[in-house]
């Protein structure tokens, strides 16, 4: 009992804290009206109720099957919330790196980045 508790802990700090950074660091960050900020914040939060439902269906039997396989939907969700929140500080990181370099330089490696990209893209 006690491992599924410090388990079911720990599940729900870190999936909280993709939640929440999710929502300061991307959706607050849109250029999308408030109506649309708080629809996408709401479905971020409606989808970390479902995560933790999850692990509550999860070692327990509450709920029909279904529900179950419903409610792992979300950690599949999760999953491509935390790939994108990953990439997205990435490119945030190196876009403030980039801040202190003159405009031409910065072209300069925007073009190469984005030739070298495209290069590894087109089959030879």
């Amino acid at each position: 009992m006690m491992k599924s508790f410090i388990f079911f802990s720990v599940f729900l700090l870190f999936f909280f804290a993709l939640h929440y950074l999710f929502n300061t660091r991307v959706i607050n960050g849109l250029l999308f009206s408030e109506r649309t900020k708080s629809v996408l914040t709401w479905a971020l939060w409606m989808n970390f109720g479902f995560n933790v439902l999850y692990v509550v269906e999860r070692y327990s039997d509450l709920l029909p099957g279904t529900f179950y396989y419903l409610f792992s939907l979300s950690i599949g969700i999760s999953f491509v919330l935390l790939l994108y929140l990953v990439i997205h500080e990435i490119l945030e990181l190196f876009h403030r790196s980039l801040k202190h370099i003159d405009h031409s330089k910065r072209r300069f490696i925007k073009k190469v980045v984005i030739r070298h990209f495209w290069h590894s893209l087109l089959p030879m």
